[in-house]
């Protein structure tokens, strides 16, 4: 009988049940989730060369494990011409880059960066250039995903699988959105007790909830009030950018194309520049239309929060009035507007 879940045995999170799994086939009830799959992070005895089997829906409890026909393909590269890219540093200091990070671009690196497995998940037989970065659809295409996994694992510093809020308002600085287009960055002010990362945080983290971006929540390291910091999984880093660039698909084209430059992505190393037809040609209307109703719903929980700060505020006036007129008899009055 399956279990009511499968939880990751390197990340030690619950893998939904509907999401991707990946079986080991020599160990003993090992399972991993897709991130950490394609991140190559294992715990235990179990190394990335082992027979796995995939399933596209995990199961668990009345959910049945759905089987995918994608394999898992290992291959040793033994000379890799160019080096591999510094990571970019997040501006919390509290998040660390790892060891490899310090190693300059013209340095020598150690000996496992040129001789590690690299993992093909589905697409066995490698994407060698740039296509379509949606199906027809809009499904995300092979070229698409293997694109964005190359971008989270250069901007996860940490090597967690995920993009901390610091590494993806860095990914939008870099495509040059300003203003709200960078919800982290334009909340990053100290309110009401809390420090400008919580208060940040706070506000990434509606916004995921608001276009339904799958993230994980974890502390937020040295916060003074226990605040919890929205990390974006590899599927929510794809899903949000889907809708960037379905919505605007020229803008996109060209934010995207100097991200590429800029980074100097090992996988996609002499595949040339991008092509503008990976994109449509017009935006999307049913992602514009999803993208319009999610814009009202935030308006709308907007006046509903200023409101109850309204009320709140007016409230804690009148406390303090009938407090003083306990204490004497003299009248104090206030006006609210």
């Amino acid at each position: 009988m399956a279990p009511a879940h499968f939880s990751c045995d390197a990340c030690k999170t619950r893998i939904g049940l509907t999401d991707p799994r990946i079986h080991c086939l020599d160990c003993a009830d090992y399972d991993l989730c897709a991130n950490c799959a394609v991140g190559e992070r294992v715990a235990g005895t179990h190394v990335v060369a082992h027979r796995t089997r995939v399933f596209k829906i995990s199961g668990g409890g009345a959910v049945n494990a759905l089987p995918s026909s994608a394999v898992i393909v290992h291959r040793e590269v033994n000379n890799v011409p160019t080096p591999l890219p510094t990571p970019v540093s997040p501006s919390h200091p509290s998040v660390p880059p790892p060891a490899a990070s310090k190693t300059s671009l013209g340095g020598p690196h150690t000996p496992d960066l040129f001789q590690r497995l690299y993992v093909v998940l589905g697409w066995s037989i490698g994407v060698c250039g740039w296509g379509p970065f949606f199906t027809e659809d809009m499904s995300p295409s092979p070229a698409f995903m293997q694109l964005m996994s190359s971008i989270l694992a250069y901007l996860d510093t940490g090597r967690t699988g995920h993009l901390v809020p610091e590494a993806y308002s860095r990914f939008l600085d870099d495509q040059a959105y300003v203003g709200e287009g960078n919800v982290w960055k334009a909340n990053l002010v100290a309110r009401m007790g809390q420090t400008k990362e919580d208060t940040a945080d706070k506000a990434l983290k509606r916004a995921y909830d608001l276009f339904s971006i799958e993230y994980n929540l974890r502390p937020r390291p040295a916060s003074s009030c226990g605040g919890m910091m929205p990390l974006l999984t590899l599927k929510g880093f794809m899903d949000i950018t889907a809708v960037e660039m379905l919505c605007d698909p020229s803008k996109e084209w060209g934010s995207i194309s100097r991200v590429i430059k800029a980074y100097n992505l090992p996988s996609v190393q002499g595949w040339g520049d991008l092509l503008r037809s990976v994109l449509p040609e017009e935006p999307h209307p049913q992602m514009m239309a999803r993208v319009a109703r999610v814009t009202a719903v935030s308006r709308e929980q907007g006046q509903r929060e200023l409101e109850a700060v309204r009320v709140r505020t007016m409230l804690e006036a009148k406390g303090r009035q009938n407090a003083l007129d306990l204490l004497d008899d003299r009248r104090y009055y206030y006006t609210y507007n």
